[in-house]
């Protein structure tokens, strides 16, 4: 590893791992790639406006109860990663993130 990566202070580490076909994706580069690609694609995106209930129907979602009031929707992307637990275990999801 010392030849590939001499500046890598391994410390105690038993095994090191190197793959050279991978790849890095920025996470913040690659959400502003997802929400430009969506709002092309007619998506609304709130920005700066918490979600606070997925409003669902007889099983089907009608809106989002936001900071900012209701939006009417009948299509909700949870997109928050672990943070967005709360939201989705009141509809009765459970994400083990």
């Amino acid at each position: 590893m010392k030849e590939i990566a001499p500046y890598l202070e391994p410390g105690e580490a038993t095994f090191l791992g190197m793959e050279p076909n991978s790849g890095y994706a920025d996470p913040a580069a690659v959400t502003q790639g997802y929400a430009s690609a969506a709002g092309r694609l007619g998506a609304d995106i709130s920005l700066g406006n918490a979600a606070l209930g997925v409003e669902v129907e007889r099983g089907r979602v009608t809106g989002v109860a936001t900071e900012q009031g209701r939006i009417a929707t009948d299509t909700v992307v949870v997109a928050g990663g672990p943070c967005n637990r709360g939201l989705m275990e009141k509809l009765g999801y459970n994400l083990p993130l």
